[in-house]
C-alpha cells in the first residue's frame, strides 16, 4: 500500500489527566500551528479528553473504562494490591496493542505521551510496531524500580522535560536526549477572564475589607507544603494583624481531604483560623490571583517542576515569594520578579511575605516587572511553535502500512 499522505504525530492520552498536566496538553493544542496539529487518542475518557472535544478537537478513543487502581486501602490490602498490578498489566497490554493497531493504520510517525500509563502503552506499541515515543516528563525525578528505569530508559526515544530542574533531575543517561520545553500560559486569555472576576477572590473568602490578602493554590497534598504555608501565618499575624491567607486547593482523593482536615485542625491549634481560608475545587481558581497582594509557593522538597500557578500569578502582577528548590528559580528571578526564600522554612517564608507587604512601592514594582517578564518568556504561542518542532524532528519518514497481524 502507499503511504499514508495524511500521516499525523500521536498525541497519546490516558484521558484524564488533571492538574497541570491537563492544563499542559490543553495550552499545546490550543496553540500549535493549525498544519502541525496531532491526532490526539485516549486511553479511556476522561476529564482532560473531554474538555478537549469541548474545545472542538476530534479525540479518537480506544477505549472507555480507566486504569485500575493498583492499591486499595482496607482488610487484605497486599492482596488487593497484587491483584490491582495484575488487572492494570493486562489493561495496559490491551491498550498497547490497540495503539499499535492504529499506528500501523494511520502510519503515525511519532507517538507524544506524558510520563505515566500512557507512555507505558506507548513503549508497548513502539515494540510492535517501531514508532518512536517521545515522552513528556512534568516532575522532578524517577519514582519506581529498576524495571521501570529499565523499561524507560530502552522504550523512550526522546524526552521533553519542562525545566532545566527537571532535566537535571532525570538518570544521566537520558539526559542527552532530552529537550526542555517550558511550560506556557495563554496570557491573553487569562488576562481577559481575570479582568472579568475582579474582587471575586475576596468574596469567596469572606475576607476582611481592607486585610492584606496572601494566595496559595496547589492540590492540597503534603508536598506542596501548605501546612509550612499555615506556620508562616502564625508567624506573619504576630507582626501584623491585615494579613489573610486564602488557600486555593483541590482534593482529588480521599489523602487529600485528610490531609486538608490537618490544616484545618493545625490552624485552629495555632489561633489563626479566623486569618485564613481554605477553599476546594475553586473553578478557574488561577484567574482569582490579580486579587492576592501576593502569591506564597510553598511546595518544598524536590520541588516543582515548573511552577505554573508561578507564571499565572506573575502575569496579572501579582509577586511571588517562594522556597528556593524546584524550577522556581527558573521562573522567578529574584529580587526583581519575586523573591525566593529558604527551602521548607515557615519562618524565612514568613519574613520574604513580610518585607513585600510592608513595602508597597517595592511590592508594586516587582509586580510591574513579573507581568512584562511573565509575557515574554511563558506565552503559549511559543509553546506550541516548540512542541510542533519537536514533532518534526523526531518524526520517522513514512512506509507502507501494514496490518497487525
Amino acid at each position: 500500500m502507499m503511504p499514508n499522505p495524511q500521516r499525523r504525530p500521536m498525541l497519546l492520552l490516558v484521558g484524564n489527566e488533571g492538574g497541570g498536566v491537563g492544563t499542559l496538553m490543553r495550552t499545546i493544542l490550543r496553540h500549535m500551528p493549525a498544519e502541525s496539529l496531532p491526532e490526539i487518542v485516549a486511553l479511556s475518557r476522561g476529564e482532560l479528553s473531554q474538555s478537549l472535544e469541548a474545545l472542538g478537537l476530534p479525540v479518537t478513543y480506544l477505549g472507555q473504562t480507566p486504569a485500575p487502581r493498583v492499591r486499595r486501602p482496607g482488610r487484605f490490602g497486599k492482596v488487593r494490591a497484587v491483584g490491582g498490578a495484575m488487572r492494570l498489566l493486562g489493561w495496559l497490554g490491551r491498550r498497547a496493542w490497540r495503539v499499535a493497531r492504529h499506528v500501523r493504520r494511520t502510519d503515525a510517525p511519532l507517538i507524544h505521551a506524558n510520563a505515566g500509563h500512557g507512555a507505558l502503552a506507548a513503549i508497548g506499541a513502539k515494540w510492535l510496531t517501531g514508532v518512536p515515543v517521545l515522552c513528556h516528563w512534568h516532575v522532578m525525578g524517577l519514582q519506581g524500580g529498576r524495571r521501570l528505569r529499565w523499561v524507560l530508559g530502552r522504550g523512550v526515544d526522546h524526552f521533553a522535560a519542562i525545566s532545566e530542574s527537571v532535566k537535571a533531575s532525570l538518570p544521566v543517561a537520558w539526559q542527552s536526549r532530552t529537550t526542555v520545553v517550558y511550560n506556557a500560559v495563554d496570557m491573553e486569555e487569562l488576562l481577559r477572564r481575570s479582568g472579568t472576576r475582579a474582587g471575586e477572590l475576596r468574596r469567596l473568602a469572606a475576607a476582611p475589607e481592607g486585610a492584606r490578602l496572601i494566595a496559595s493554590l496547589g492540590t492540597y497534598a503534603r508536598h506542596k507544603g501548605h501546612h509550612l504555608a499555615v506556620d508562616a501565618l502564625n508567624r506573619l499575624a504576630a507582626a501584623r494583624d491585615d494579613v489573610f491567607w486564602i488557600f486555593l486547593g483541590r482534593c482529588p482523593a480521599d489523602v487529600c481531604h485528610m490531609y486538608l482536615n490537618e490544616l484545618k485542625e493545625q490552624a485552629q491549634r495555632l489561633g489563626v483560623s479566623e486569618r485564613c481560608r481554605f477553599l476546594e475545587d475553586v473553578p478557574g481558581a488561577p484567574e482569582l490571583l490579580a486579587d492576592a497582594d501576593l502569591l506564597a509557593g510553598t511546595t518544598y522538597g524536590p520541588g516543582e517542576g515548573f511552577g505554573l500557578v508561578f507564571v499565572e500569578a506573575m502575569a496579572q502582577g501579582t509577586p511571588v515569594v517562594a522556597f528556593d528548590c524546584g524550577a522556581a528559580r527558573e521562573v522567578i528571578d529574584d529580587g526583581e520578579t519575586g523573591l525566593l526564600v529558604r527551602d521548607a522554612d515557615p519562618q524565612a517564608l514568613a519574613a520574604g511575605l513580610l518585607a513585600l507587604l510592608n513595602d508597597p512601592p517595592r511590592r508594586e514594582a516587582l509586580g510591574l516587572s513579573a507581568a512584562r517578564i511573565a509575557g515574554e518568556r511563558f506565552d503559549a504561542p511559543r509553546l506550541g511553535c516548540e512542541v510542533a518542532a519537536l514533532h518534526r524532528r523526531l518524526a520517522r519518514p513514512p512506509r507502507c502500512q501494514e496490518g497487525l497481524a
